[in-house]
């Protein structure tokens, strides 16, 4: 995360239930994350939601305007939690697992904190264009990215390009 203090992508997100596997839902929208802890995830279709973390709170909005809130405790560390979008997943989180051909897999160091039980990143032109989340019900969540602005990209601590946003 050397020298990147920000991102903005598109994202489009398919989620595939191991119980409907011929079934996919699909959302999109975008996502903007400043360093240290401010993130805006916000979802365009097929509703409108808005997952915004302003460093203290973690605010969930949905379309009809209905809000979640949930108080930072200490435990809610984005820059970190959110590392591998910069190419440099954090090791003291993640296992890293090199899957060959621009791929990686993040295993979580304590499972017992998390839903998910990997996540397989796909790197592409210097950025993470994939992030495959298998969950522990069996089912996927992939989410791809469209980055804007054509920055110059560097290189992280583990050889993966870091996406840097003008």
């Amino acid at each position: 995360m050397k020298g990147v203090n920000s991102f903005e992508a598109q994202f489009t997100q398919t989620v595939k239930q191991d119980l409907f596997p011929d079934s996919a839902s699909v959302a999109s929208g975008r996502i903007m994350f400043t360093r240290p802890n401010k993130l805006q995830w916000i979802y365009e279709k097929p509703k409108k939601r808005l997952i915004k973390f302003d460093g203290k709170e973690l605010t969930i909005e949905d379309e009809r305007g209905d809000k979640q809130i949930i108080r930072d405790q200490g435990r809610i560390t984005l820059e970190r939690s959110f590392s591998f979008l910069w190419g440099e997943p954090d090791e003291s989180l993640f296992k890293l697992e090199d899957r060959g051909a621009s791929r990686l897999r993040l295993r979580p160091r304590r499972p017992e904190d998390v839903n998910f039980k990997w996540i397989e990143l796909s790197i592409q032109k210097g950025r993470v264009a994939s992030a495959l989340v298998h969950d522990k019900l069996g089912g996927e969540s992939l989410l791809e990215f469209q980055y804007r602005g054509q920055g110059t990209l560097g290189t992280g601590n583990k050889g993966l390009p870091v996406p840097k946003v003008p």
